[in-house]
């Protein structure tokens, strides 16, 4: 169990070893779109010339990730927001939930977890820049089966820890919502529909969204703040609030895959972070070198 006010802050990173693109690579996956995806846009009534379009302008604008381009280009929105929708419920797929090179949500678990009436109570949240449900399902599935229990009753326990998507998702799980989807890469021009809604561009000098200011709270709060597969956009910081001011009980740590060492100087000095891993560390393997995370039970 966590004693310690945390909070997890995770970007495209943390879902890649579950089967999701990285901010490039969602941008990629739409210059060649996959049959299914296109008859159900075709159903939902964008023709080739639409997507065409979209897929040329993306391109053209050279940007990293889908949701900055959507915040200028509103023309081009509910069709983006279609696109995402489409893409990432294609990657919903049950076996890499378990067969991953990067396992660290079951690190995540092995935290949460302990007597089933107190699982609830880690003080814990969530801030994810991503749309996919692969946290709350594999949470959910887990600890299901480690307790025996039914996906409903343990739905009430991790209820409690707030799963904070900055920018939407694709909807919720059925024991978040009765009315919501099974963990399924089955797409459906209604269930397209119905996910595309749940996806919200924040638009440009808007930070004020109350997904935000939860988030905001809660990282003002916190004894912890753990960065994952992050990319530290200035823009996702500004907004997050970052720098916070050193406070003796605040540790901010992140993982650096990918990041050079210049990078990882600079987002150390500007934001205020304490540590970030070394570039070849895989969440996983910063996490087991990270002793803020090893220590959050003492």
């Amino acid at each position: 169990m966590i004693k310690k006010k945390t909070v997890f802050i995770l970007g495209a990173g943390a879902s890649m070893p579950y089967g999701y693109p990285s901010g490039f690579g969602l941008v990629d996956k739409f210059s060649s779109l996959h049959s299914d995806t296109v008859q159900v846009l075709t159903k939902l009534g964008y023709d080739q010339s639409h997507w065409g379009t979209f897929q040329k302008e993306l391109k053209r604008s050279v940007q990293s990730s889908v949701d900055a381009f959507l915040e200028r280009r509103e023309d081009l929105r509910e069709l983006g927001k279609a696109l995402v929708a489409s893409v990432i419920i294609q990657c919903e797929t049950q076996g890499l939930m378990v067969s991953t090179d990067d396992p660290w949500y079951s690190m995540l678990v092995d935290k949460l977890d302990g007597p089933y009436d107190e699982i609830g109570k880690n003080p814990v949240s969530f801030v994810t820049f991503n749309y996919d449900r692969s946290l709350e399902h594999f949470l959910s599935e887990s600890l299901c089966s480690r307790h025996k229990k039914e996906c409903q009753d343990v739905s009430k326990q991790i209820a409690t820890l707030p799963i904070i998507h900055i920018y939407g998702h694709v909807g919720r799980l059925k024991w978040q919502d009765p009315a919501g989807r099974d963990y399924s890469p089955v797409i459906t021009p209604e269930i397209v529909k119905a996910a595309a809604n749940q996806i919200r561009i924040i638009s440009e000098g808007r930070d004020d969204s109350p997904e935000l200011q939860e988030a905001r709270n809660a990282i003002s709060e916190a004894e912890r703040v753990f960065f994952l597969g992050f990319g530290f956009h200035p823009d996702n910081m500004r907004r997050l609030g970052f720098p916070y001011k050193r406070a003796e009980k605040l540790r901010v740590v992140g993982s650096g895959f990918g990041l050079t060492h210049a990078e990882s100087e600079y987002y150390k000095d500007t934001y205020l972070i304490d540590r970030l891993g070394g570039n070849n560390e895989k969440n996983v393997a910063f996490l087991r070198n990270c002793r803020e995370f090893l220590s959050l039970a003492d």
